[in-house]
């Protein structure tokens, strides 16, 4: 069993007058006046962040960086929210790849004022899985927002940045109010090829627009009551990171590395030799998750199916609807569609309440460096690579109690 990453846990103040004392004239001490919560305190909004250049952007045969993008201060950061909107089509009509439009973006990165990366993934597509599989806002996939469209090379799209962790306390809202010192988006986007394919004549025209979503300052009393005015064991972070794992076909250890901190979720997405997500003649059945040379679980691929489907809700077969052939086990489910399951794509997830479906930050993995955290199986010979998507959080003290 791993070892928990070592906590510096303070002692609540207890507030008032100690224990035994009266009051000021000899009599019952009066209780504490309850404080009133952060998210309570506080308020919600949304703004705009200024992006240079992001309007009348095309794709060429070239990547091109948008950024570095200083985040607007203010107060303290919830999450980022990154949408794109065709406004005028190409020259042709190409054909979405099987990422588009999400891959509009290959590079997808946050940097703290320190220069530390705090969230880097190499395609929208991935920033997509990581709201759909991170459970930020429910069932949030991004295929099925009401403004998501791509028809031929038209595409409007958004996908969200997550920092918060829990939104019934605001745990994860990270301090945000030095101008001088910002947080630091970078985009890069892809080329015309890789998202619209090769009969794309002309690039279609689209805007990019980046919004923060952030928690006011509260004050420091509400009606009389004192208010908790920082974001719980504020400065706690969660950290989204990606690493590409060389498979070998047959049996074979997949190893998540540079763990050390508690894991909230990991999402292996099984690719073959050209980058293209699969399942047939890629992903074990079953798989087993290995901890120091302890099984953890073992996972057909029926069961993770069957789990994505109860956890997260995607996958099942909508009524009235016309389920399509899934070719992870030959079960019927909807595959790639809106609030269905996604091909090559195996979440796991050490956060969510299965009777609640909220934040439980109790069901966090703790994970020290020197642990091996294995994927064990016998692999297809089609797959060539496992990007492996990584939640890790950072507490700033006993996040538990």
């Amino acid at each position: 069993m791993a070892a928990a990453p070592t906590q510096t846990a303070t002692a609540p103040s207890t507030g008032g007058n100690a224990a035994g004392s009266g009051g000021a004239n000899g009599g019952p001490a009066a209780p504490p006046a309850a404080v009133v919560p952060f998210v309570r305190g506080s308020g919600k909004g949304k703004y705009k962040i200024q992006v240079a250049g992001a309007s009348g952007l095309t794709l060429t045969a070239a990547t091109k960086d948008l950024g570095p993008i200083e985040v607007k201060a203010y107060d303290y950061m919830r999450s980022l929210l990154i949408t794109c909107t065709t406004t005028g089509a190409g020259g042709a009509t190409g054909t979405a790849q099987a990422d588009a439009p999400f891959n509009i973006f290959t590079n997808v990165s946050v940097k703290q004022p320190n220069g530390q990366t705090m969230y880097q993934v190499s395609s929208g597509m991935h920033a997509a899985y990581i709201q759909k599989y991170g459970q930020y806002r429910g069932y949030s996939d991004p295929r099925a927002d009401p403004n998501f469209l791509v028809n031929g090379s038209q595409a409007t799209f958004a996908f969200r940045i997550p920092f918060e962790l829990d939104l019934r306390d605001g745990l994860g809202a990270l301090p945000n109010k030095d101008a001088a010192a910002p947080f630091t988006l970078e985009l890069t986007l892809n080329t015309l090829t890789n998202v619209f394919g090769s009969g794309q004549g002309t690039s279609p025209t689209f805007t990019v627009e980046a919004w923060l979503e952030a928690y006011d300052q509260p004050p420091t009393s509400l009606n009389g009551a004192p208010v908790q005015t920082t974001p719980p064991n504020m400065n706690t972070l969660q950290r989204w990171t990606e690493q590409n794992i060389t498979m070998n076909s047959g049996q074979f250890d997949a190893r998540v590395r540079k763990l050390g901190n508690y894991v909230r979720s990991l999402i292996p997405i099984s690719k073959n030799s050209s980058g293209v997500r699969i399942v047939t003649n890629g992903w074990a059945d079953p798989v087993q998750i290995v901890l120091d040379e302890d099984v953890k679980d073992n996972i057909s691929q029926a069961d993770w199916q069957r789990r994505i489907w109860e956890v997260y809700g995607y996958g099942g077969i909508q009524p009235g609807t016309t389920a399509t052939l899934g070719t992870a086990s030959g079960a019927a489910m909807l595959i790639d569609s809106p609030m269905g399951a996604d091909t090559g794509v195996w979440p796991i997830q050490y956060f969510m309440d299965g009777r609640e479906l909220t934040e439980n930050v109790n069901f966090y993995l703790p994970t020290i460096e020197s642990e091996d955290y294995l994927l064990r199986g016998s692999w297809g010979s089609a797959v060539s690579k496992l990007t492996t998507l990584v939640c890790e959080v950072l507490p700033q003290g006993d996040i538990f109690s």
